[in-house]
This record gives structure tokens, sequence and C-alpha cells, in this order.
């Protein structure tokens, strides 16, 4: 898009990588705004670990390739105000695209009070907190919306909402030492790092004026396929390149894949169709499998609580082979 002449931003987690080569400004952003490392206190703007290694801990918020400091600003709050002075700088004679990559509802877990009291003090202590983060997102997602109809922007901008995985039950996310409630993805079973739908399927819009009829795409997509997507929608004249895995979702007829695959520390997992086989599925609390083998047909059962693998040997053990072919390919 930089070398379309497009004005770029990458604001937020960027997680990609520090060294010089692997930075926002090397990948074809103009400016970046954010921090390098997978997570950070939301208000210090410093990284640290929990657990077996105390004495790791830094400050990672930066302008471009410059440290900047701007603690005690609450994370989210402080790249709406980013967010809103790229959009300000923008215009209908010079197209742009922003990356904006919100920590929350990341650990570490913390909301202005301002958010806190719009949900009830009766409710779990981290299950508040949660909601108080995504609704601090869900604000400043409003302004900048709003802000693009002010500008009179919106008609020709194309936005596209997405979470990154599902809820987790990581321990370093509770307040109390116990595995992290404060989140939910049911009725899908499982939760981030593992390969149960409740870790890998997740909420996604795509709102293209003119371009894309309001209504609800039920079958897999995956984050692959915004690159192609993007990029016929930013050029209608162009091909997407032939040598990556996603699809334009606005390509008529639609086309699906014909296979999709995830892989998580052991686990690994393939889906055909309606089909899903995970081999090493993790246990979470509350959700132990006690299995080396999960086969769900995600069309009758969608939360995955029927194990079909000892009914179906066949195709488990094409599913397998498909797997193991997938990662001789890597």
């Amino acid at each position: 898009l930089q070398q379309r002449g497009y004005r770029t931003a990458a604001l937020g987690k960027w997680h990609l990588g520090s060294a010089p080569h692997s930075r926002p400004r090397a990948q074809g952003f103009d400016q970046f705004f954010g921090w390098y490392s997978g997570w950070l206190d939301a208000y210090s703007h410093r990284y640290y670990t929990l657990g077996g290694n105390q004495g790791l801990i830094f400050h990672d918020l930066w302008r471009d390739d410059r440290e900047v400091f701007e603690e005690p600003a609450y994370m989210t709050e402080l790249l709406g105000r980013e967010a809103r002075a790229f959009l300000a700088r923008q215009s209908a004679k010079q197209p742009f695209f922003l990356y904006l990559c919100f920590g929350a509802p990341h650990y570490s877990m913390m909301s202005p009070r301002q958010y806190l009291e719009r949900f009830p003090a009766t409710l779990p202590r981290d299950r508040r907190e949660h909601l108080a983060m995504v609704a601090a997102v869900d604000d400043v997602a409003g302004h900048l919306v709003s802000q693009l109809s002010a500008q009179k922007l919106a008609d020709n901008t194309v936005v596209v909402f997405v979470s990154d995985n599902g809820a987790t039950r990581e321990v370093r996310a509770s307040h109390d030492g116990k595995p992290y409630a404060g989140g939910s993805n049911a009725p899908r079973r499982g939760y981030k790092q593992g390969l149960f739908e409740g870790g890998v399927n997740v909420p996604a819009i795509l709102h293209a004026p003119g371009r894309v009829q309001p209504g609800v795409w039920r079958r897999p997509a995956m984050s692959m396929d915004l690159l192609p997507t993007l990029l016929v929608l930013a050029d209608p004249g162009s091909v997407p390149p032939k040598d990556i895995d996603g699809h334009n979702l606005l390509a008529e007829p639609r086309r699906e894949h014909e296979r999709l695959f995830w892989s998580f520390g052991e686990s690994r997992a393939v889906r055909m169709g309606d089909w899903k086989l995970i081999l090493n599925p993790p246990n979470f609390p509350g959700e132990e499998v006690n299995t080396p083998v999960w086969l769900s047909d995600l069309e009758a059962d969608p939360g995955e609580k029927v194990n079909l693998a000892a009914r179906e040997p066949d195709r488990v053990r094409r599913m397998t082979e498909l797997i193991r072919e997938w990662e001789r390919g890597l």
C-alpha cells in the first residue's frame, strides 16, 4: 500500500521483532507509535515477566525509532489520541492505511474508574475488569468511526475489526493466582493457546461502503485473507499475488479454503469443510480432554463436545496425514 501512494501508520502492539529490519518503519509504515513486545503495563508502559524470571522489566514505548515516555496515560486512550491525530491529517486527496492494534483486553488487566463504574460492583473482579477494558476499546473505535464521518471520509474508507484469539485461562491474567475467568468464549469450547474453536474462532467485521453488502458470512476465513482482500479493495483491477496463502474474501463466486491448519506448542489441527481434527489438544481447568486425538463435526457440534475419532478412524488417518504433509512443507 505504501508503494501505491498510501500514507501508512502502525499504532499499538507490534510483536513482530525489534531488530531494525523487523520494525514497522522497515515494513512499509511511514510512522509507528507503540511497543515491540507482546504486552505491557497499561499505565507505566513497561514489559515485565511474571513467574520464573522476575528480573526482566523494561520500558517499551516508541515513536518511530525513538523511545518516548507517556506514563501514566492509559494505553487504550493513548492509542485513541494517536489514531485521531493521524486521521485528522488525512484527506480525500491521498489514500491512507491505519493499522491499530489495541493491547486490551490482553493482560495487564487494568482500566480507569470511568469504565469500571459502567458495570456492577457485584460482578466477579476479573469479569468486571475485562468488561471495562473492552468498553474502553469500544469507545475509541466508536470515536474513530465518527471522526471518519465528520471528515467526510467514511464512504470511501474500509474498516476491519477483528480479534487475534479467544479469551484466555492464563493465571497471569487473573488477580488471585487462579486460572483467569474474566473472559468467555461460550458456546465454543476452549481458550487462547488451544486449538478448539474457543481459541481460534473469533468475530470479525468488514465494512466497505458500496463494496460489501450487509450480511453474515459463516464459513471459515482467516487473518491471512485480509491481505489479498485489502489489495483488491485498494485497487479493484489488481490481482493478488499467487504465492500467498490467503483468499480475496470478496471474490465472486466466493472461494472457500479447502483445508485450514493450525499449530500451537505440541498441538496441531486441520479443518476440511465442517470436519476438524486436533492432535494433542491441551487441557484447560474444567475442560480436560485427556486424549491425543479429537475429531469434531462442526456443523452438527459447533461446541466440539463429542469426540468422533473412534467412529471415524479412516477420516482420522487421512486428516492426520494432511497435517504431517503440511508440517513437512513448512
